[in-house]
């Protein structure tokens, strides 16, 4: 969950998004680059309108690779799904590509690395997540309809 790291707000993450943005900034490493403090708010405004994923992001990494203590995990606890992580992988290729564009008048094209499923067991428990969310959403719509043609016989 290396995404917990780049979007960390710690100031020890060296790799953090914020980082980099305030880098941009006029009076960051990189201010003489010229990106544009409309652009960089825009970002930042993204970035904070993603913060409840991003805590969860954090809490679920702290908890399931911090940690080595052998206590149990309750996966239920953590509302996020392929969906939401996607949006901020698309997000962080959205700045790198406009940093890109805009500096080598150029387009960025990223394609991802040869993915090897059995090194990434956390796409398997997010995946376990999301089947048993859509089960409990189904459950509990048929145990909705039952309770209405119940109240309904009686009626």
């Amino acid at each position: 969950m290396e995404l917990a790291k780049i979007f960390s707000r710690k100031k020890n993450d060296k790799f953090r998004i914020g980082k980099f943005l305030n880098g941009f900034k006029k009076d960051g490493q990189f201010g003489d680059l010229d990106i544009g403090i409309e652009l960089i708010q825009v970002w930042e405004s993204e970035l904070e309108s993603n913060n409840k994923v991003i805590e969860t992001i954090i809490k679920f990494r702290n908890e399931l690779y911090s940690h080595t203590d052998d206590k149990e995990i309750d996966y239920d606890v953590f509302d996020i799904n392929f969906i939401k992580i996607k949006e901020l992988l698309d997000f962080a290729e959205k700045i790198i590509c406009n940093i890109f564009s805009i500096l080598f008048q150029t387009h960025f094209i990223s394609n991802s690395p040869k993915f090897e499923r059995e090194r990434f067991p956390i796409l398997k428990i997010l995946a376990i997540g999301e089947e048993k969310r859509k089960n409990d959403v189904y459950k509990e719509a048929t145990e909705s309809i039952r309770r209405h043609k119940n109240n309904s016989l009686i009626e």
